[in-house]
């Protein structure tokens, strides 16, 4: 059976000055998807090297699949380049941004995130809001009172995404990285020909500076009801050390990557133990899963001390005593 393989190539940027520079290429936290039959994406996909950091900047990249030789090839005519977008995993990102909460505008009038407003819309006339979005923004939003059947869309930089929504049913949509600043538009409108009315409230779930854990830092952080954020750490682990947390409540996650954007632990509602398998930085995000607030109230300990070491000594102890007792 023949395999079918990604072709990267020994050249990842075509035209550029950094085109013959050595790289590593890392997908580790990337999940790729189709974009149609012929297309394979991976959206945040990692390098080192080439003047590029690894755990700084990601890249948008194509495969094509060459019906030939039954391989995705890199499309090198279609490689976006995210500067400065720190580490991130899904909808997680480490990077602080500079406006916590930016505004919106619809039909000239501003609007301001982390508020709930009244609209309308037809399917003739839809709801139109532009929102000036910088990298690292994380865009949840909350659609309640709605009239009637709607459908729902966010477009702009690598972002087309449409849902459908059903009448008087309040939805906490997940929320949306954004690795490009730009103009992005939020489109509403009605699935039929009547008006429909609903409330909105826009938020940047990435609005906390991040902050350094070090051995009993206590934590205590608070999360908005009915819209998703989320609170962020980075830590430094050598090979070995025991980062744990206490137990939070039943909907609060907590979640470990590493600085590479790999998630190596992640909890809800249970303590969070890991012992690290590599020395350098990782990132701890806390949330409620589900967007309805609550808080979480710990104290960090970090051991320097790894788990197997410490049973290894645990079972010199038993032997040392065992052979004391004999007589």
């Amino acid at each position: 059976m023949k395999k079918i393989c990604l072709i990267v190539g020994t050249v990842l940027f075509a035209n550029t000055a950094i085109a013959d520079n050595p790289f590593d290429v890392h997908f580790d936290a990337t999940a790729p998807f189709m974009e149609d039959s012929d297309t394979l994406i991976f959206d945040g996909m990692r390098v080192e090297g080439a003047g590029l950091s690894a755990t700084n900047d990601a890249l948008r990249v194509k495969f094509d699949f060459d019906y030939d030789t039954l391989n995705f090839v890199l499309n090198r005519e279609n490689i976006k380049i995210y500067s400065d977008v720190g580490v991130f995993n899904k909808e997680h990102m480490a990077v602080d941004v500079v406006v916590a909460q930016p505004s919106y505008i619809v039909n000239g009038t501003t609007y301001s995130f982390d508020e709930t407003y009244n609209f309308e819309a037809t399917s003739s006339d839809p709801f139109i809001a532009e929102l000036n979005l910088e990298a690292g923004h994380v865009i949840s939003w909350l659609i309640d009172n709605q009239s009637k059947n709607y459908s729902y869309g966010l477009t702009g930089e690598n972002i087309d995404s449409y849902f459908l929504g059903e009448a008087n049913q309040s939805v906490i949509y997940d929320a949306k990285k954004i690795l490009s600043s730009g103009i992005y538009r939020l489109k509403i409108m009605p699935t039929n020909s009547l008006t429909l009315t609903f409330s909105l409230k826009l938020y940047n779930a990435n609005n906390l500076l991040l902050r350094k854990l070090v051995d009993n830092y206590r934590i205590s952080v608070s999360f908005k009801r009915n819209i998703r954020d989320y609170a962020k750490y980075k830590v430094t682990l050598g090979i070995g050390n025991i980062l744990t947390l206490p137990q939070p409540s039943s909907d609060i996650r907590l979640k470990l990557i590493d600085n590479l954007g790999n998630e190596v632990v992640s909890t809800i509602g249970l303590a969070l133990i890991y012992e690290a398998k590599k020395s350098g930085e990782y990132y701890l995000f806390i949330d409620n899963q589900n967007g309805h607030g609550g808080s979480y109230n710990g104290t960090v300990s970090i051991d320097l001390v790894s788990l197997s070491r410490s049973k290894k000594a645990n079972n010199h102890k038993s032997i040392d005593k065992a052979n004391a007792a004999t007589p």
